[in-house]
């Protein structure tokens, strides 16, 4: 799967950074720096197309490796689209350099807020994943202040927009 999504990119002349283990934080933290930095805003920008063509590729390899119970779990491609769209449109209010500074302080806010959870609510797919989008959310507001409140806003709408469907419930959808 890790060979897969990274071709997804490669394919498209692109990079894609995955941790050599998905549950080492500093492997996170490595690889979530490294992706930043590949993938600046302005480069995504430059490559529209090809980031658009690798995010439906991962998608799909996703989709096909997710029992069907489970597929709204997966974020809605037009949504990670629009997070590029708004993104370009926006890039005079990015402080990127100032949220990449920022990252070990925001995985280790989820990590922190994720260990305040019960057992059960983390041992159901639902609750876990959509509390997680709920903790980056907060772990934004906490840790990223000093990049700017346009910067934060923007952040907060990324997070939003790559929430799962399952995760944007009544009132709250996004992009639908």
């Amino acid at each position: 799967m890790k060979n897969a999504e990274m071709k997804c990119y490669s394919d498209q002349g692109l990079v894609l950074h995955l941790p050599d283990d998905p549950n080492n934080p500093d492997h996170i933290k490595q690889t979530s720096v490294a992706n930043a930095l590949t993938s600046t805003p302005e480069v995504v920008c430059k490559n529209r197309a090809a980031y658009d063509a690798a995010i439906h590729c991962s998608l799909a390899l996703s989709q096909s490796c997710t029992p069907k119970a489970y597929q709204s779990l997966l974020p809605d491609e037009n949504n990670l689209k629009m997070v590029q769209n708004i993104m370009c449109n926006n890039l005079n209010s990015l402080n990127h350099m100032c949220t990449v500074n920022n990252t070990h302080d925001l995985v280790d806010c989820g990590i922190k807020k994720y260990g305040t959870m019960t057992v059960a609510d983390a041992m159901d797919p639902y609750k876990s994943t959509c509390t997680a989008y709920q903790h980056a959310e907060e772990c934004l507001e906490e840790e990223i202040q000093e990049c700017g409140q346009a910067n934060l806003d923007l952040q907060k709408q990324f997070n939003q927009l790559s929430a799962p469907v399952a995760c944007q419930g009544a009132g709250t959808a996004i992009g639908k």
